[in-house]
């Protein structure tokens, strides 16, 4: 499946929900239809991987590769010696961390070593907040006495 559209509609939560339901053969208006598909949190989608369900596991699958996509393009064009990835993917990044690896192999042709950690989801309140005051006191507003 080619399809075009940012990195959000490709790699998100909301993705790999519409990946969910477009991979439904229930018919429209039914229990379980597209429709009512699309409305299934990604913890939902977790917790069916955990269970082992096929489509759960394809659709997390999907979703890993897109992001695998535009990590490379991150690691092609900057560089970085670590990436960090955080959000609710990285509860099953066993399964999607060797799918991106794979895909920014394939498609980075820098040759550069970048490491892609994924943050433990315990712990990421905390991070996003001290990614936010470091991005302030490097990119935020100048002081104007």
């Amino acid at each position: 499946m080619d399809i075009g559209g940012c990195w959000e509609v490709l790699a998100s939560n909301s993705a790999a929900a519409r990946y969910y339901a477009q991979s439904s053969t229930v018919r429209k208006g039914e229990v379980g239809s597209k429709s009512d598909m699309a409305k299934v949190p990604f913890g939902d989608i977790l917790r069916l991987v955990q269970q082992g369900d096929a489509k759960a596991c394809r659709t997390l699958d999907q979703m890993a590769h897109y992001l695998g996509v535009g990590i490379a393009m991150l690691v092609t064009g900057l560089a970085p010696d670590v990436l960090v990835v955080v959000g609710e993917v990285t509860r099953a990044w066993e399964r999607v961390g060797p799918i991106v690896d794979d895909t920014v192999k394939r498609l980075s042709f820098t040759g550069a070593t970048t490491r892609i950690l994924p943050t433990n989801p315990e712990a990421e309140p905390r991070l996003r907040g001290t990614i936010a005051l470091v991005l302030q006191k490097h990119f935020g507003a100048p002081f104007i006495a």
